[in-house]
């Protein structure tokens, strides 16, 4: 049996390729019991990404100091005068590059790309200090190894008639323009 390289990201990449090729199916479904099947199939899978990319978030805030995990997980502001060091730093881009799974339901894979080049494009602002350019860089690598695993041309579920796009929708469709 061949060796798998499982990676930090493994399950939860696994579960949003098979997400993927699931809506796949389901978009070539060739009648309402198929497409029931695999709309159950992919309650499931969502589910249990978000389940492992948040068991994985948590794994890799652990290794942060008191408070700066304490920014992430209750968006507390940093002591006054704290210096987020470059170890620290990869640290904060390692939590926030936890491939955003419950995206697939809402963003075509080109608009997680367009959006991967924006927070790129942010986290080198001159505004912006050292825990946000890691969280924005950490975001633009999970979004991006998320699309490797979906594919570009991947496109989320159906909206339902009269719905509004997301905020990272909205964005995605501004940075494409």
């Amino acid at each position: 049996m061949p060796k798998v390289n499982v990676t930090p990201d493994h399950y939860v990449l696994l579960c949003a390729r098979q997400y993927a090729a699931t809506m796949r199916k389901f978009r070539n479904a060739a009648n309402d019991a198929k497409r029931q099947s695999y709309t159950k199939m992919l309650h499931y899978l969502i589910e249990s990404a978000v389940t492992e990319a948040e068991l994985e978030r948590r794994i890799r805030a652990k290794r942060l100091p008191e408070d700066v995990k304490d920014r992430i997980e209750n968006n507390r502001p940093l002591p006054a005068g704290r210096v987020i060091s470059r170890d620290e730093a990869e640290l904060i881009k390692q939590v926030y590059a936890v491939p955003p799974v419950a995206t697939v339901d809402n963003l075509t894979g080109e608009e997680m790309l367009f959006l991967a080049d924006m927070y790129e494009g942010w986290a080198y602002d001159a505004r912006m200090d050292a825990f946000e350019i890691a969280r924005l860089l950490g975001w633009a690598d999970g979004n991006r190894a998320l699309v490797q695993v979906i594919g570009a041309d991947y496109e989320p579920p159906p909206k339902v008639p009269g719905e509004p796009d997301s905020l990272l929708k909205f964005l995605a469709k501004q940075q494409a323009e």
